[in-house]
């Protein structure tokens, strides 16, 4: 990301600040009550914000920032990516590419429903049908976790208090995942896409080293104290194999986070929390409720099977969605916030060069609820996912005309990618 120096102004040494088209905005007064939490602030104090302030605001967020107050700077000379950017994001909206099909959104969520809908019912038909009903509600847990991303990213309504309320339905009723948990740790890895110590997607330790300086932070734990290197040279050299089974319980971990993080969203420094979290208890105190009653009443009465309809809905869920997550970023380069400020990576060749495609296919657009065109989604975060491929076409011409590797490939080729890096990082640590 480019840092910008601005002038002196009438904000003084006061460092809650960030510049977006020319004007430094003092956030002091705003950090609090920001709805996506002070966090993705925080990554942006004294840079340009101007992109990832385009890329996730609404209107009215505009008419908010106008509102504070600002200093003009000087101008610098303006990036010719960036400037290319803004005439590509243009001619996509000029497309009517940034605007949802109703219609395409209603099919969605009803037929994803139709998983959950059909577990239930097959076990009313009969319980001898309980695997096929697990594989079912597996199914609806993995394909809910797209959809409710996309209302979450506020891609399907105009008025964000809608695409809000259908989140809270499909994540955390549907899904027992915390809408505000949610949105605070993915725009952090939006904002800062595979930077170290400041995306948490990639932050694994200590089960996964991925980098050199990866390990350097681990080294650095005070927890595990001298046997650090000592402990982590039992697992290291198994990370790749022990990667995908560990896929199976993302779902599990995510939830668990959830429940840890609303917790403690009542006494929370983020007034914006403060005032959602009544919300969010009650809504994933009801997931568990009418989870609980289906593992609990329907499922035949026997603790093996109990246990087995438990862990496959969870393990189905948790794999379908964690591979997908891993495939579109973790063999792809990774920076710490030095490398990134002094290469200057922008925005846009931040966001090309961390993230990779899957190729289309219409399975693969499916199972990954249209993530396999990650590149898209993170250049353009409420880009509806119908539109997804017209948008690919573009994207890819820009990336040619500015020599900014587009990546993309197979699914399997994909994975493989992943189980090298960990083998390959296993062993160059074990030469250190």
């Amino acid at each position: 990301m480019t840092i910008i120096e601005a002038p002196e102004t009438t904000f003084g040494s006061n460092s809650e600040s960030f510049i977006i088209d020319n004007k430094k905005y003092d956030v002091s007064k705003w950090t609090n009550y920001h709805p996506g939490g002070k966090e993705i602030l925080q990554k942006y104090y004294g840079l340009d914000a101007t992109q990832v302030f385009y890329a996730f605001h609404s209107e009215e967020a505009h008419k908010k920032l106008n509102s504070l107050s600002s200093v003009a700077v000087s101008e610098k000379v303006a990036d010719p990516v960036l400037q290319d950017f803004r005439e590509l994001k243009k001619k996509i909206e000029d497309a009517g590419l940034m605007k949802a099909s109703p219609f395409y959104y209603i099919y969605k969520v009803i037929t994803t429903l139709a998983f959950a809908i059909a577990a239930v019912i097959l076990l009313f038909v009969d319980q001898d049908y309980w695997f096929l009903s697990a594989l079912s509600l597996g199914m609806f847990f993995q394909q809910a976790g797209w959809v409710s991303h996309e209302f979450c990213h506020h891609q399907i309504f105009t008025d964000r208090r809608l695409n809000d309320f259908m989140g809270y339905f499909l994540g955390n009723f549907m899904q027992g995942y915390s809408v505000t948990w949610w949105k605070e740790r993915h725009n952090c890895h939006h904002a800062s896409t595979n930077v170290l110590e400041a995306d948490p997607d990639i932050d694994n330790l200590p089960l996964f080293i991925w980098t050199k300086q990866d390990f350097d932070r681990f080294k650095s734990w005070d927890l595990l104290g001298p046997n650090t290197t000592k402990i982590l040279s039992y697992t290291l050299p198994y990370q790749a194999y022990y990667f995908l089974p560990f896929c199976n319980t993302l779902r599990l971990i995510w939830c668990l986070q959830s429940a840890r993080f609303v917790q403690d969203m009542g006494s929370h420094e983020s007034k914006a929390y403060v005032k959602k979290s009544a919300l969010e208890k009650i809504t994933l105190y009801l997931h568990w409720i009418w989870y609980m009653s289906v593992l609990l009443f329907l499922v035949p009465n026997s603790i093996l099977i109990k246990f087995a309809y438990f862990f496959i809905t969870q393990f189905i869920g948790g794999f379908g969605i964690a591979i997908i997550v891993f495939f579109n970023h973790y063999a792809c380069e990774h920076f710490t916030l030095n490398a990134q400020h002094d290469l200057k990576l922008n925005f846009v060749e931040l966001q090309v060069r961390t993230t990779q495609n899957g190729s289309p296919s219409f399975l693969l657009d499916w199972l990954a609820g249209g993530l396999n065109y990650q590149i898209e989604h993170h250049l353009f975060p409420t880009l509806p996912r119908h539109n997804l491929t017209a948008a690919s076409h573009l994207v890819k011409e820009f990336c040619k005309e500015h020599n900014i590797p587009y990546q993309c490939c197979g699914f399997f080729h994909g994975v493989s990618l992943i189980l090298k890096q960990l083998d390959d990082t296993a062993r160059y640590l074990a030469k250190e």
